[in-house]
C-alpha cells in the first residue's frame, strides 16, 4: 500500500511526505491532503517549492552530461519505431 497514509498519520514525518509527494508516489487521498496542506502552510509551501527547484535544477544539471547529450540528441533524430522500442525498454526497467 505504498503513498496511502492515514490521514492521522499524515504529517508526522511532513519530510518524508513531502518525497513522497514530489516523487508522485501519495495515494489520490494523501496526495489530496498534501496540496490542502501546501496551500494552507506557508512554511511547507516554501520548503516545497525551494526543494522542486533544487530538483529541477539537479535534473538540468543531469541533462549536461556528454552521455545526456549524446542521447537527446539520437532521440530526436530517432525514427518512430526506434522511439517506440526504447519506450517499452523503459517501461520494462522502470521501478513503479
Amino acid at each position: 500500500m505504498t503513498g496511502e497514509w492515514l490521514v492521522s498519520d499524515l504529517w508526522n514525518n511532513e519530510d518524508e511526505q513531502l518525497a513522497t509527494f514530489l516523487d508522485g508516489r501519495l495515494g489520490e487521498r494523501a496526495r489530496a491532503k498534501m496540496i490542502e496542506h501546501l496551500t494552507e502552510a506557508d512554511d511547507a509551501y516554501q520548503v516545497f517549492a525551494c526543494t522542486a527547484v533544487i530538483l529541477c535544477e539537479a535534473l538540468l544539471q543531469k541533462m549536461q552530461t556528454p552521455e545526456a547529450r549524446a542521447a537527446m540528441r539520437h532521440a530526436f533524430d530517432a525514427a518512430p519505431g526506434e522511439l517506440r522500442q526504447a519506450a517499452i525498454e523503459a517501461a520494462r526497467n522502470c521501478e513503479r
